[in-house]
């Protein structure tokens, strides 16, 4: 079943690729965030990061092991979690890439709730590299999910064998609750029984509440980390962006300097003279750029 399904995002990738009208500079701008990703998540992952490229498209696919925040409840087996990974050649510019979550020995309906999830996250990152962030959020939804997903099964085989229950006794609920509020008060006994039976029967509702409460206080941990990595990434831009400039005033001043060095001894001076004017030509073009040398008492 994985190779099968595997081989139906490969078509899909395929699909896109001869569709896709990007031109040659996005293209270029894109991979050269791929190449950047890719080296980042090799460093972080090791062993456990796997690439290997179709030959035909030149799309990169990543296979990487997902590691749990928790260990995951039997029988599913923490250690098959894997995250495959399909690059678009629009990704991380104006596309997500396609994932496919696996696991042999989780239920077909759990992995498609995780799978949705991940293709989820993906979408509310368009336009920045999501990887890293895809893993990290799977590995702390995983426990999660699978509870919720183990509760709900609950919930329905308890709901079903309630059901074949009744009917194998002939029992009509509605039809005593009825017949009991009809005949006036309700002994204490008789409340007793009511409340449980609504308790039993009103717990499927109180899981999923604190399911989506659950899921709500993750989904707020989600956006305050994505805030945070927001504002580390401008940090960092800033500062590589300023460190260029800086680099690059110093490589025209150290160019001016040469220059008026040269000068100098073409026109004879002596070799203190022209480390003067060297030093002058470039402590200008500092100045020029904005960088202030202090006074000379």
């Amino acid at each position: 079943a994985l190779p099968r399904l595997l081989l139906m995002l490969r078509s899909k990738l395929m699909d896109q690729l001869s569709t896709e009208s990007l031109c040659d500079a996005d293209l270029e701008y894109a991979r050269e965030e791929q190449l950047q990703e890719r080296e980042a998540l090799q460093a972080i992952y090791d062993n456990q990061f796997h690439v290997s490229t179709e030959d035909s498209t030149q799309s990169d696919k990543y296979c990487l092991h997902i590691e749990p925040t928790e260990p995951l409840k039997d029988p599913v087996r923490s250690e098959e979690c894997r995250l495959h990974v399909y690059l678009r050649p629009g990704y991380p510019v104006v596309e997500t890439p396609l994932f496919c979550f696996t696991n042999h020995s989780m239920p077909p309906s759990l992995l498609r709730q995780i799978n949705e999830f991940a293709c989820k996250h993906a979408l509310d990152n368009v336009g920045i590299p999501v990887i890293f962030e895809i893993v990290n959020a799977l590995a702390e939804a995983l426990p999660t999910l699978q509870l919720a997903f183990m509760r709900e099964q609950k919930r329905k085989e308890f709901e079903a064998n309630q059901s074949i229950m009744r009917q194998k006794a002939g029992h009509k609920v509605e039809q005593v609750i009825e017949n009991q509020y009809e005949g006036g008060k309700l002994g204490r006994r008789q409340r007793a029984k009511l409340k449980a039976a609504e308790k039993a029967y009103d717990r499927g509702d109180q899981d999923q509440k604190e399911w989506e409460e659950k899921l709500e206080r993750q989904r707020q941990r989600v956006e305050r980390a994505q805030e945070e990595n927001a504002r580390a990434r401008q940090v960092h831009v800033e500062l590589t962006l300023k460190r260029r400039e800086e680099e690059r005033i110093q490589e025209e001043a150290e160019r001016l300097a040469r220059s008026a060095m040269n000068a100098a001894f073409n026109r004879g001076e002596s070799v203190e003279e022209a480390r003067l004017a060297a030093e002058k030509a470039r402590r200008a073009c500092l100045e020029e750029n904005g960088i202030v040398f202090p006074r000379e008492a």
